[in-house]
């Protein structure tokens, strides 16, 4: 769930983001990937990179992966 965000991608459990990449559980960050934060230059610079070697290595576009959800499906609801 991301509320009240923008220019975000593959971000989580997060609110009030702005121009931020792979992000979880963040709120009010700016320029940040991965939960950390970066300048404006070193954000823009960087980001492409990951992009480009997710969309190398497939992962680009794929849901996050299981070991990544906050229970094990089993003791969901579901």
């Amino acid at each position: 769930l991301n509320t009240e965000s923008r220019n975000i991608a593959y971000c989580a459990f997060s609110t009030k983001l702005q121009d931020c990449f792979g992000c979880c559980g963040l709120n009010r960050g700016e320029c940040a990937i991965l939960n950390t934060s970066y300048s404006r230059l070193e954000y823009e610079k960087l980001r492409p990179k990951i992009i480009d070697h997710m969309k190398q290595t497939g992962e680009w576009g794929q849901f996050f992966p299981g070991s990544f959800a906050p229970s094990p499906y089993e003791e969901t609801m579901s």
